[in-house]
């Protein structure tokens, strides 16, 4: 497939196509170093979730870093969860964030960016496990965000 670069470009103008970033240097386009990396997103949604749920989230095939995980819930005060991983469902897993998350947000959600281990290897099962309950929650929501490495 031909590039389609901007006739009249300016100096470190930027023209991005797919993955790949050009620079114009004021006379010529030159290609990044940089790959630009794709960030995806997957959501569920637990209805009325009990202290033991153990939910698969999801399979990836490639290997992907995570980069935020939004949660939150209705109705209820609490719930405590933990997203695990491995290549083997039937295993203990590895958690994102050992110790687990404190989920009590109803209104704009429990924001977290920083994990123990955010790398999941290719060829992995994603899941969810919950270990506490406060009140009656109706839904846990839990959006994942993540890049492919």
């Amino acid at each position: 497939m031909a590039l389609d670069f901007p006739t009249a470009p300016t100096l470190n103008q930027e023209f991005i196509s797919g993955e790949r970033k050009w620079i114009f240097d004021g006379i010529s386009w030159i290609a990044s170093n940089i790959t630009l990396l794709n960030e995806y997103t997957k959501c569920i949604e637990i209805e009325s979730p009990t202290d033991t749920e153990d939910i698969t989230f999801f399979y990836t095939p490639n290997s992907i870093s995570i980069t935020k995980v939004i949660l939150i819930i209705t109705g209820g005060t609490s719930v405590t969860t933990t997203i695990r991983y491995n290549e083997d469902r039937s295993a203990i897993g590895t958690e994102i964030l050992v110790g687990g998350i404190l989920v009590d947000s109803t209104t704009t959600g429990n924001i977290v960016t920083a994990f123990d281990y955010s790398v999941i290897p290719a060829n992995s099962f994603i899941w969810i496990e919950t270990t506490a309950i406060s009140g009656t929650p109706t839904t846990l929501g839990i959006t994942l965000s993540y890049t492919k490495t």
